[in-house]
């Protein structure tokens, strides 16, 4: 980390911890304080950064300025640092020394304030000590009798001076407790709280924490909100020193002890020291600290643990990095493969026309393995789903994989937005895609190509924002304003470089009045009443049946399909319900009702997933489609029959739909479908009812496999394999 990241992160614990004191100071543990204010010590000390996903830096970067302009190795490592601030300031000082090095004014300003600090502290500090150095051992039977009874692993002095007022105890290996001279050493009631609290200043080694302290003071002096921690830390020091004296002395003595505190209470002149004072530190809060203390509860205690354990995972960790986000997403991705990924984020790819950036990633990945690793990475689901939340992922799938595959002339991208009135009965949906065309890969940068992308999808996302419960309910002028809306954003962004086409459907809002009552149930059809689709509904989808429809592109077929049923919707409906219930009003030739039941029925179900994946950020799923296996069997009038019937799912993989045509995809998916019938259809139906399920699902499985292809593969869905039968 670099200091000024250290010093903004302790910035914003050390504004949580005041908040919080200011809050709490009487309700929690003094202890628990401390224990925060040494997480903010840790963070300006040490440049180490804890990454936690609960870290309130994910939602709130950190800033990448810094205070320096240039490494320098001889200074400490935190200040090392690549990110400089531009501007001005950022002049240069030429020192000639031992390496002949260039500082920048920051490097010099910091040193300055950091010096000034350190020597003041250590002029402060070595006038105490030399003050201190006159002082006399104090030996009395009462002083001789609280020694044993407090004894310490290191050697512990209590000496008296007259160059001091009130009370201190300094040193760390070999500690002295100072007493001033005219202190009335026959009050032994006194003595002993003196005593004791300094000797509890001892043991937490409040010196060491004072000195550490001081150290992060002079790194960070140009903060000032660690000078209000500074200030607010000896204060806590002073309050975890009188709640341990209380719990020692019982409660029954508050009253006592505070007015002591108050004895003791004088001005001084000197600053606050390095040493422990027994002074006026805060001296109202303190005694209101005291009179207010009350023994722990087990309800404080929870409250300081979950608040010390909410603010050090909050507050006192960072952000975690793009390569631990996308490592804890893909998990079988190793450290090697992520090093190769992140590769092909090229430096300063934004200002490469898309040209170049092209050759660049394709002399890189111009290996199998890289190839293979490509295949992985963009084929994860999880990856996929956080293209919108994590940098790397969306560097993948929004740039690096539609500029560099095959069909990267075009690509697709999709959204949608809705309504959230809960007393609805159907919010408002638009529903929308955006095929990006590149027309000159020279004279457009990548950087332009996203910008372009992400503007569409923000004036694309707000469309229906404004409007009102009326507006969003009239299905025609919602959908003349947002042709209007469509047309501009087109004019808008179509240019010599780059073509843009937009689609889009909408779902008006229902249920709800203006007035925001809610409306009479709409009526809905019964399956039986359905109304059948009529010629004209026939005419309209087989007019996407063109003599070269079986040579156009999978990808190609799908998207007049989506264009055709989100201006159809009705209609779509309508022809969808007689195919399911094999009720064809309109005759239709076995061409028609082939390209009804096999090309548009795969078409369809694969343009749903495709929709389903812009609902849910969810990577595209395979296409699956339910089968119905004819009954058959043998029929009496007896009723004693013996019949069988069946259904199953199936599921395929395209592995490239720019490449292969609709009249491939149609061959494929028609042979594997015939040879499972014909299966059905030779199988006795006394051995079909034999065998089960799973049996039965091995044999459709075996089926499936032998149909696979370097194009396309098939699967039966698990357990999806049904079968109903009648043997009497």
């Amino acid at each position: 980390m670099t200091l000024i990241q250290m010093s903004i992160s302790a910035t914003i614990l050390i504004a949580i911890i005041t908040l919080v004191r200011a809050i709490s100071i009487n309700k929690l543990p003094k202890k628990i304080f401390m224990f925060l204010w040494g997480i903010v010590l840790f963070r300006l000390l040490v440049p180490i950064s804890i990454a936690s996903i609960f870290s309130i830096h994910s939602i709130i970067p950190q800033s990448k300025a810094s205070y320096l302009s240039e490494s320098i190795n001889e200074l400490p490592i935190f200040l090392d640092t690549s990110d400089m601030l531009s501007g001005d300031i950022g002049n240069e000082v030429d020192i000639q020394g031992f390496h002949n090095v260039t500082i920048s004014l920051w490097i010099v300003l910091w040193m300055v304030g950091f010096l000034l600090c350190s020597i003041y502290f250590i002029i402060a500090y070595r006038r105490g000590i030399k003050k201190f150095k006159n002082s006399l051992p104090i030996e009395t039977d009462f002083i001789r009798a609280w020694e044993e009874k407090h004894p310490l692993k290191r050697i512990l002095s209590i000496r008296s001076s007259d160059q001091i007022l009130s009370p201190l105890s300094y040193g760390i290996l070999k500690p002295v407790i100072l007493l001033p001279k005219n202190l009335n050493f026959d009050d032994t009631n006194s003595m002993n709280y003196i005593l004791t609290h300094e000797y509890i200043h001892i043991c937490h080694f409040d010196v060491l924490t004072k000195m550490l302290m001081i150290l992060a003071l002079s790194i960070h002096w140009f903060n000032p909100m660690v000078w209000i921690m500074f200030l607010l830390l000896n204060r806590d020091i002073e309050l975890v020193c009188d709640e341990t004296v209380i719990k020692i002395m019982g409660e029954k003595n508050k009253k006592s002890y505070a007015h002591i505190l108050i004895d003791m209470e004088i001005q001084k002149s000197e600053f606050i020291s390095i040493y422990n004072s027994f002074s006026r530190n805060a001296i109202e809060e303190r005694i209101g600290a005291i009179m207010k203390m009350k023994k722990m509860t087990i309800f404080s205690l929870l409250l300081a643990v979950l608040l010390g354990l909410g603010v050090t995972m909050a507050f006192a960790t960072s952000e975690v990095s793009d390569k631990e986000k996308t490592q804890f997403i893909v998990s079988n991705l190793s450290a090697e493969e992520f090093e190769q990924i992140t590769a092909l984020k090229l430096d300063g790819y934004e200002n490469m026309s898309i040209s170049d950036y092209q050759n660049k990633v394709w002399e890189i990945t111009d290996t199998v393995e890289y190839r293979n690793l490509l295949d992985r990475i963009l084929n994860d689901d999880a990856l996929y789903k956080q293209k919108d939340r994590n940098a790397i992922a969306s560097y993948l799938f929004n740039i690096l994989e539609p500029l560099t595959s095959e069909r990267w002339q075009e690509k697709e991208f999709g959204g949608y937005v809705q309504t959230n009135y809960k007393e609805a009965s159907d919010n408002a949906l638009l529903e929308y895609s955006f095929i990006m065309t590149i027309k000159n890969p020279q004279l457009i940068t990548v950087g332009q190509y996203d910008k372009t992308r992400l503007s569409i999808k923000d004036e694309l996302d707000v469309i229906i924002n404004d409007k009102t419960l009326e507006e969003l309910q009239d299905e025609v002028s919602m959908n003349k304003y947002i042709s209007s809306k469509i047309e501009s954003i087109k004019n808008q962004y179509n240019s010599d470089v780059l073509k843009v086409d937009l689609n889009y459907s909408y779902h008006p809002l229902s249920g709800l009045k203006a007035d925001n009552t809610i409306e009479a149930p709409v009526e809905e059809y019964e399956e039986g009443q359905y109304p059948n689709a009529t010629r004209e509904d026939y005419q309209s989808l087989l007019a996407l049946k063109t003599p070269n429809y079986k040579t156009m592109s999978v990808s190609d077929f799908n998207r007049n399909l989506m264009e055709w049923a989100n201006e159809n919707y009705n209609r779509f409906e309508r022809i969808a319900m007689d195919y399911t219930r094999e009720d064809y009003k309109i005759p239709l030739s076995k061409e028609e009702k082939n390209f009804i039941e096999l090309t548009v029925w795969a078409s369809g179900t694969e343009n749903a997933e495709l929709v389903k994946s812009l609902y849910t950020s969810e990577h595209i799923q395979n296409p699956i489609l339910n089968v119905e296996l004819p009954r058959k069997g043998y029929y009496s009038e007896n009723e004693s029959s013996t019949w069988c019937s069946g259904s199953y799912q199936l599921s395929y993989y395209i592995k490239n739909k720019d490449i292969l045509s609709i009249g491939e995809r149609d061959n494929y998916l028609s042979n594997v479908l015939s040879e499972i019938k014909r299966f059905w259809d030779d199988t006795e139906i006394h051995m079909m009812i034999k065998m089960d399920k799973k049996e039965i699902e091995k044999k459709f499985s075996d089926i499936a496999i032998k149909s696979c292809n370097d194009k396309i593969t098939f699967s039966i869905v698990e357990g999806q394999v049904y079968l109903d039968y009648s043997n009497p």
